[in-house]
Formats: structure tokens, C-alpha cells, sequence
């Protein structure tokens, strides 16, 4: 959050609104994180409830074909230079989002956004491990977004 808010980068780009430039310090931003992370918290999500470690490589592979085939999510949601733009970029995701949201996002996201137009699947358990794995794969290194904006991610994404 405290690199998104020093240098922001549009999440939906197909809306006409975006997050200005405000030229924080290290220090701003990491008050104004500390503060959103304490005025947003959802009581459904348990912060603690898992992290990156808990998933393997293979749970992440299972996650890639959930979303590109089963799913069809890149319909949506872009990840790199290629999907759609109905829903947010998912190429940082995985900087930008805990594992404990995105299985409670997977499970029901009108709880957490009630009016989304992200539609409640019936995702089985493994299922929503899987792409909660893959999409916590899904980062920029500082380097790669400097020299090439932000259409460069790892971790087998497109």
C-alpha cells in the first residue's frame, strides 16, 4: 500500500477518474497505509488467515488454469498487456492484496463490496486455494515498473 501510494498506478483503465500524484514521503505514506488498513478492515477477513507461504508452486499452476480456462477471469480483468477491463488489473495483485481477502473476495464479494459486478461463484475449497496462490504470484518488482511500466509481472503470468 505504501508503494501504491507514493507512486500510483491505475487499477481500471477505463475509468476517466484516477489517483493524482501526491509526492509523499516514506513517512506520509506509511501513516496514511496504517490508517486505511485500520478504518477499512472487514471483520470477515481475518488478517492472519494465511500468507504466501501456504500455497505451493503447484497450487499456483492449478490457480493459472482456474483463471484462464474454467473461469475465463481474463475476461474481466488484465494481467499484463492482455484481458479485459471490466474489473481491476490483477498484474500486482499479489503486492497489493493479502491472502486472507482474497479468499474472502473468492467466497462471497458482495460482502465485501456490496453492488460489485464481480460475480459469487461456487468455487470449491481447492479452488479458491489454487487462485488465491496464483494470484498472490502475480507482482512487479520496483525495477521491472521503473524500466517498463506497467505492463511487466512474474511468476508465469502473461
Amino acid at each position: 500500500m505504501i508503494e501504491f501510494l507514493k507512486n500510483p498506478q491505475t487499477l481500471r483503465p477505463t475509468l476517466t477518474l484516477r489517483m493524482p500524484q501526491f509526492n509523499m514521503t516514506d513517512e506520509e505514506a506509511a501513516t496514511l497505509a496504517d490508517y486505511l488498513q485500520m478504518v477499512m478492515q472487514t471483520p470477515s477477513v481475518r488478517l492472519g488467515g494465511g500468507t504466501s507461504k501456504d500455497f505451493t508452486p503447484e497450487m499456483a499452476r492449478m490457480g493459472k488454469q482456474l483463471y484462464e480456462v474454467k473461469y475465463q477471469c481474463q475476461s474481466c480483468h488484465t494481467i499484463g498487456s492482455s484481458g479485459g477491463y471490466v474489473g481491476p488489473n490483477l498484474t500486482n495483485v499479489g503486492n497489493w492484496m493479502n491472502a486472507a481477502w482474497i479468499d474472502a473476495w473468492l467466497r462471497n464479494p458482495q460482502a465485501l463490496e456490496p453492488g460489485t459486478i464481480e460475480p459469487r461463484r461456487a468455487f470449491t475449497e481447492e479452488e479458491i486455494k489454487a487462485l488465491t496462490a496464483y494470484l498472490l504470484t502475480l507482482k512487479q518488482t520496483s525495477q521491472l515498473r521503473a524500466s517498463s511500466g506497467a505492463g511487466a509481472v512474474r511468476g508465469g503470468a502473461r
